[in-house]
């Protein structure tokens, strides 16, 4: 899609948005020049397993059965939802607490049991215990935290890790049958949010634009939406996480420690250009010759964004790449400040349309 002949639309907000995201790279541009390996020839993927970067979302609200859950760890800090591959991910702990059971790690066969463990192989019932683990997932009445910002972190896949309920080994996967494994970030252990409906053996439903996941309740009902519209708003959610994840990254380049920080980087924002390949073909896909007029206005304007996001990432790879490679890629920072200004409109303006489906 040309955008020669395209308006950009600009006020202050976004343009104080693109500028300072332009200004992340430039800074970080010299830093990252000379921060890679003496020698390096190149940037390889991550190997199974290895280290990735996830995204932090803490603006995900997770109502359980009418009651907001936030998440603790062991010392009692606040962890919250992260999300991998397009994958929403909670905590064991917090879902061990979440069904009142008993968890337990075994280092030696690096294995979390929950439910039946080696200490309480009988699941006798043991109220100390468990309204501990509640009382460390469920909020407290009138409780107020101050949230942390949405940022890339990194994490480490763990296909090594064995999950046991029961003593049954539990294996998950997404929607698609892709086998998908533990995830750690900061000590924790991590797992997707269908392993949670898995396990609690509860629904879970998500609302995108809202960004609440309920468990183990009934949506509130609603007019039914017609198949046109729910797959527009599904095509829109998936695209705005993948911006999303996709522009915290830019601001990691800068915060990268070394040579390591900067593959990982890379790798993952190859990962996005792919998925974002993707959606500009489903986008291109779909059928519509039954959309009504509100639903036609809503499918153009997410099949610009979705384009013009897709080049707004594949600008970042080549500045991802180059960081690795420790050349100076400042000179694509006002190819950049365009495709950012761009698609920040038409994520403003593809949201308000979605908004009146």
């Amino acid at each position: 899609m040309g955008l020669g002949n395209k308006k950009i639309f600009v006020n202050i907000r976004r343009k104080g948005i693109a500028v300072a995201l332009t200004g992340v790279l430039l800074l970080s541009g010299a830093v990252c020049a000379s921060a890679a390996e003496s020698g390096a020839g190149g940037v390889s993927g991550t190997p199974a397993g290895g280290k990735v970067q996830v995204y932090l979302k803490p603006d995900v609200q997770i109502i359980v059965k009418g009651t907001e859950a936030r998440f603790r760890d062991v010392n009692g800090a606040t962890v919250y939802p992260i999300i991998y591959n397009g994958s929403t991910y909670l905590p064991v702990r917090a879902i061990s607490g979440l069904m009142q059971e008993d968890i337990e790690w075994d280092e030696y066969s690096k294995t979390v049991f929950m439910g039946k463990t080696f200490s309480n192989p009988n699941k006798i019932k043991r109220p100390a215990v468990t309204e501990s683990a509640l009382r460390a997932t469920l909020a407290e009445a009138g409780e107020s935290i101050t949230k942390a910002d949405p940022a890339m972190i990194p994490a480490y896949v763990r296909p090594n890790f064995l999950i046991m309920y029961d003593f049954e080994m539990q294996l998950f996967s997404d929607e698609q049958g892709n086998r998908v494994y533990p995830l750690v970030v900061n000590g924790s252990v991590y797992l997707p949010i269908r392993a949670v409906s898995q396990l609690m053996k509860e629904t879970i439903d998500w609302d995108g634009l809202s960004k609440v996941i309920t468990i183990g309740s009934a949506p509130t009902p609603e007019v039914e939406k017609s198949q046109a519209t729910k797959a527009l708003l599904a095509q829109f959610e998936k695209q705005v996480l993948l911006y999303d994840s996709a522009t915290v990254k830019i601001q990691n380049l800068q915060k990268a420690a070394g040579y390591e920080d900067l593959v990982v980087i890379a790798t993952e924002v190859s990962k996005d250009y792919a998925l974002a390949a993707e959606n500009t073909l489903a986008i291109r896909g779909m059928s519509v010759a039954d959309f009504n007029e509100t639903e036609q206005a809503a499918y153009e304007s997410l099949a610009e964004f979705t384009q013009i996001s897709e080049h707004y990432i594949l600008v970042l790879e080549n500045i991802a790449y180059m960081a690795a490679a420790e050349q100076d890629y400042s000179m694509l920072a006002e190819t950049f400040l365009t495709f950012a200004m761009e698609s920040q409109s038409r994520l403003d303006e593809t949201r308000a349309l979605m908004g009146v489906l």
